[in-house]
């Protein structure tokens, strides 16, 4: 599997009209250097922002699963804790997908 974009990941808002002159705003998900990731519609201005916040969320997942995973004779909360984080890391990265 190939490596995510590099981050930082920033939205842009990006408005437009259409033939009739109705304005529209977009939502875009750029790299630091403008290359485009993702363009959102309107209205999806929480969606722009949750995909710009995912490689900082999966660093965080990650830092914090090897930190859990340090501790020794982890109570059971932990080892639940561990295996949601392993999950959700293996899903982000297309492990164990279809």
């Amino acid at each position: 599997m190939s490596k995510h974009t590099p981050t930082p990941w920033k939205i842009e808002n990006r408005s437009s009209a259409d033939l009739s002159g109705q304005k529209h705003t977009n939502y875009q998900v750029n790299q630091d250097d403008g290359t485009a990731i993702a363009l959102l519609g309107e209205n999806k201005k929480a969606n722009a922002r949750l995909i710009a916040a995912a490689p900082e969320l999966l660093d965080i997942c990650k830092s914090q699963l090897e930190e859990l995973k340090a501790i020794p004779d982890p109570y059971q909360w932990i080892r639940r804790h561990i295996r949601e984080l392993e999950q959700i890391i293996a899903k982000a990265k297309g492990e164990g997908t279809a």
